[in-house]
């Protein structure tokens, strides 16, 4: 099975540089082929500052660091089943109230109905198992007996027609610092931490912001906003976004559609947050590296995801990882 596979990601990465080669703005890097980087990686990286040895590359990424937790894939990978697992552990995952399954939903409460969880939440998320970066979302609200699927009415019958393999859990209402910034979209937090020498260690930190390109996500792709976070004092640093006519990215210190300042901004719960992450991955040391998806709410946090693989192209987008000696040591560990 590994070696499969195996054959399955080199496809996929060779795929996705073909794809890079064909595009122009991006093939004008091919070079960086041959120090392990994908094409749009010379858009993203600055390499004149850093070089090429401070990053993560690619080729590692796609074809290596994958391989890190491979034996415990199945805990993450599907929604329902790292709902399961976490909740062994902490109180902070969003719950699961039902799959939907061939148009159906099933409730994992048996006492659950429609009618019932309605009366407890007016907002929910139905999202699949197997997602990923925010695709097949949608956003179900109740207001005056009447159902709204991504804004608009939908008749009851047919609220999970030709929905198959998805979860259907609570909204969650973020702190009101992230709705300042922008408000129509759940804007999270994207921690990935490691286990060095039987520590915890923090390799990265970034925040993520929804913009009016974006639907009911906070894809950087699709306009959102990327912003980096010092770890010591959770503050946002260096807000970017992404120019999709130029595939450039630009320093956004104020969100374009709010004009809300972004920069310096200060995470609530912070310090409380970063005691529970160690805590809990520690409990959990058996996983190698985690990246966890994480949204602030009035009272607290709550856990949305956890992730066995974690993208690290956004996150290295605002500084390279292997800059600093613990994190250079993890990977040069299991690279």
């Amino acid at each position: 099975m590994k070696k499969l596979d195996q054959l399955l990601a080199f496809l996929a990465y060779s795929r996705r540089i073909m794809l890079q080669l064909v595009n122009l703005t991006t093939a004008k890097h091919f070079y960086l082929i041959f120090r392990g980087f994908t094409p749009n990686k010379g858009l993203f990286y600055d390499f004149k500052k850093y070089g090429y040895k401070s990053y993560v590359n690619c080729f590692d990424r796609y074809l290596k660091t994958i391989y890190i937790n491979y034996n415990f894939r199945s805990l993450f990978r599907d929604k329902y089943i790292s709902y399961i697992f976490l909740r062994q552990y902490t109180d902070k995952t969003v719950p699961v109230y039902a799959l939907v399954d061939n148009g159906k939903c099933y409730f994992l409460d048996p006492h659950d109905t429609l009618e019932s969880i309605c009366q407890k939440e007016k907002k929910f998320v139905i999202k699949p198992r197997l997602g990923y970066a925010g695709k097949g979302v949608l956003v179900l609200e109740v207001a005056d007996g009447k159902y709204f699927l991504n804004g608009v009415e939908t008749p009851e019958k047919d609220l999970f027609k030709g929905v198959d393999s998805h979860v259907l859990v609570p909204y969650v209402y973020q702190h009101q610092y992230a709705a300042a910034i922008y408000p129509k979209t759940l804007n999270t937090i994207r921690l990935l931490t490691c286990i060095l020498n039987e520590e915890i260690h923090f390799i990265a930190g970034g925040h993520r912001f929804g913009s009016s390109t974006t639907g009911y996500v906070d894809n950087f792709a699709q306009g959102g906003i990327s912003c980096r976070i010092d770890i010591p004092t959770g503050t946002l640093e260096d807000p970017t976004s992404l120019d999709r006519k130029t595939y450039r990215k630009k320093n956004v210190e104020y969100h374009p559609d709010t004009n809300q300042k972004i920069t310096g901004t200060a995470i609530p719960f912070w310090d409380a947050i970063i005691e529970d992450i160690k805590k809990l991955h520690l409990t959990i040391n058996f996983v190698k590296y985690v990246g966890w998806d994480i949204a602030i709410t009035e009272d607290g946090y709550r856990i949305i995801e956890a992730n066995d693989v974690s993208d690290v192209d956004g996150l290295q987008m605002h500084g390279p990882f292997l800059i600093n000696e613990q994190s250079k040591k993890f990977y040069e560990e299991y690279t």
